[in-house]
């Protein structure tokens, strides 16, 4: 492969190279299309002692990401105004190693935020129908969510939703009490009505009102049958899922506790094999971390209502997913990389990134095969190390990571790259991106 200007520039035989050419050994490796992971939560400013974008990055880049989007939330202030947009921009600058996009937050009907963020470069905006677990990130009425796809519709803007019922969610919650909860209380309170319920309506109201509507998280096959119904209907949908809907199942929760909660919960073992199934079927638009960190202290005790519900995984999704799709399911890669990246890329309408293909920025990772051997604590390098694939047996392994054509991590070792901030296309000035 030969990289000129930061560029794929052409596809060219393992011997080919001119002289001065600085050369890079994959021998017996695969070298693909770096990870743009669209969904990570580094929490920066405000709790990035959860999360950080320097850590959070380094991390990152070790798993084979090289573009991360950042959630609106656990951040303090949280992502729904340019002010803050502002801030968070200036410590991803400083800090970030990877390229850094921005989702912008819906929590009420101020729709002149809404411009503002879309003019300043957000790649679209994330809502909740449920409790987002911090109070200054509520969720929001039906009649927001009516007003958010009409802005959709009108701007383009991507519209991001954690689909669980909030009304579904208090009714099972009633049912179980006011004592403390077990794993097995929470997954009855989060069952599996409260999302599918969820995804009905955004439907019913997409289907009315259009906009460009994204499910995130789902945890359910019954989600992305829904979402792909309604696509062949033409309603401007699509769904990602996470590796640890993927890996895990309930009996792993309700064995191991806090350690793997998260909102929408852990399923059943049919169910993890059933999602499989609609990703090697293409009905998966795309697969991202939820990357949601915390202080171990925060996933520890034995009442599962006061402890955090998040997933630590931006350093080994893409592990996870070679190792567990392509290795042990013989899945093809053909199948699986495009969810990784091509496939996000497109939906988030970043141009000539996400694939290997010349003129495509050189976004790259290397990643070679190995006999199974476990992810120990000290190979983790995101801030906190209770990342729940610990000891998991990886098959795969990322070696190194490029961005824009620049080697950014290889082999435990970080070095300078430039980075860049993705925009969405809503900005107005160009100057906003000095």
């Amino acid at each position: 492969m030969d990289i000129r200007c930061g560029r794929v520039s052409k596809i060219t035989d393992k011997n080919s190279k001119n002289s001065g050419d600085r050369v890079f050994d994959a021998d017996g490796a695969w070298i693909l299309p770096a990870m743009i992971d669209a969904h990570v939560h580094f929490n920066d400013p405000g709790r990035d002692d959860w999360e950080g974008f320097y850590r959070g990055s380094r991390a990152a880049l070790a798993g084979g990401v090289a573009t991360i989007i950042d959630m609106p939330l656990n951040s303090v202030p949280p992502t729904v105004s340019v002010p803050n947009l502002t801030v968070k921009k200036r410590r991803a600058i400083q800090d970030c190693q990877t390229h850094f996009g921005f989702w912008g937050g819906i929590i009420n009907d101020c729709e002149s935020d809404w411009v503002r963020l879309w003019e300043h470069g957000v790649l679209g905006f994330k809502l909740f129908l449920a409790s987002s677990g911090v109070d200054e990130f509520p969720a929001v009425s039906e009649s927001v969510v009516k007003r958010a796809l009409q802005f959709s519709e009108r701007t383009g803007a991507l519209l991001l939703v954690h689909a669980e019922d909030c009304s579904t969610l208090l009714h099972n919650q009633k049912r179980v009490g006011e004592k403390s909860w077990t794993p097995m209380d929470y997954l009855r309170i989060h069952d599996s009505s409260s999302e599918v319920a969820a995804v009905d309506q955004l439907l019913y109201w997409a289907s009315r009102l259009g906009g460009r509507l994204h499910v995130v998280h789902a945890s359910l096959p019954d989600t992305i049958y829904r979402v792909n119904q309604a696509k062949n209907q033409g309603i401007d949908v699509s769904v990602e899922t996470c590796p640890h809907y993927l890996v895990f199942d309930e009996t792993d929760f309700i064995e191991r506790g806090s350690v793997l909660k998260c909102a929408p919960p852990l399923r059943s073992r049919q169910t993890v094999e059933e999602l499989w199934a609609c990703l090697d079927q293409g009905l998966i638009d795309y697969v991202a971390s939820d990357h949601s960190p915390s202080p171990e202290i925060m996933k520890t005790g034995s009442d599962v209502s006061r402890t955090w519900g998040g997933i630590s995984g931006v350093q080994s999704t893409m592990e996870i997913m070679l190792t567990e799709g392509w290795k042990h399911r013989n899945i093809a890669l053909s199948k699986i990389i495009p969810m990784l990246s091509t496939r996000v890329a497109q939906r988030l309408g970043l141009t000539n990134r996400g694939a290997v293909v010349p003129g495509y920025w050189a976004d790259l990772v290397m990643v070679r095969e190995q006999a199974a051997q476990s992810l120990t604590s000290h190979e983790i390098f995101d801030t906190h190390r209770h990342n729940p694939y610990q000891d998991f047996p990886l098959q795969t392994r990322v070696a190194a990571t490029w961005i824009n054509g620049q080697l950014a991590y290889s082999h435990g070792s970080w070095l300078q790259a430039e980075s860049s901030w993705i925009v969405g296309p809503g900005i107005s000035d160009p100057s906003i991106k000095l």
